[in-house]
């Protein structure tokens, strides 16, 4: 809250325009980040079928040709061969410490290379432009701080809930009761 207090501009003046907001907000899009590895809102898996020129050997296991192979980004966001023993545990520092380049590597919430979302840079602004216009102008808080969610279909990462949140206005202007 405190950086997208300082960085951007009060709501009720001027729209902030996106096109540096990524390098404004580190702490942000850290959250953003960390949300995406810990609760990722795409998690099907994507088929690729082994081709003759791309027989593999992968962890000791040879993989032939015709083989029809996947992979989870739930899964590799899980791995605490890449996240550590604190892999189920909401972190946002481990984007912004000395390993945050090996993180952002292994982050695929759009999924990668040339499967990856066409959409990503458009939907990562727009993910950003709300958070920050929500945070900006309103407090959020659990009404049950101990619920918690729990994804019960892959695919889209259906939730099981409710989890019921409560929504105050923040005072924008300076002024009490305003």
């Amino acid at each position: 809250m405190c950086e997208i207090d300082q960085k951007l501009p009060r709501a009720v003046e001027v729209a902030c325009p996106v096109d540096s907001l990524e390098q404004t907000l580190t702490c942000t899009i850290a959250c953003i980040q960390e949300i995406f590895r810990i609760n990722p809102a795409f998690t099907m898996t994507l088929t690729r079928k082994v081709t003759a020129q791309r027989e593999m050997t992968i962890d000791g296991h040879f993989v032939p040709s015709g083989t029809t192979i996947f992979s989870s980004n739930h899964v590799m966001h899980h791995d605490p061969a890449i996240w550590g023993p604190t892999h189920d545990v909401y972190d946002p520092d481990r984007f912004l410490g000395p390993n945050a380049e090996s993180c952002k590597r292994n982050l695929a919430p759009f999924s990668m290379v040339h499967r990856m979302c066409i959409g990503r840079n458009m939907a990562m602004i727009n993910i950003l432009k709300v958070v920050t216009t929500v945070l900006k102008c309103s407090k959020l808080e659990s009404t049950n701080p101990k619920e918690k969610m729990r994804t019960v279909s892959v695919g889209n990462s259906e939730k099981e809930g409710p989890l019921v949140v409560r929504v105050r206005r923040r005072n924008l202007t300076g002024k009490p009761g305003a």
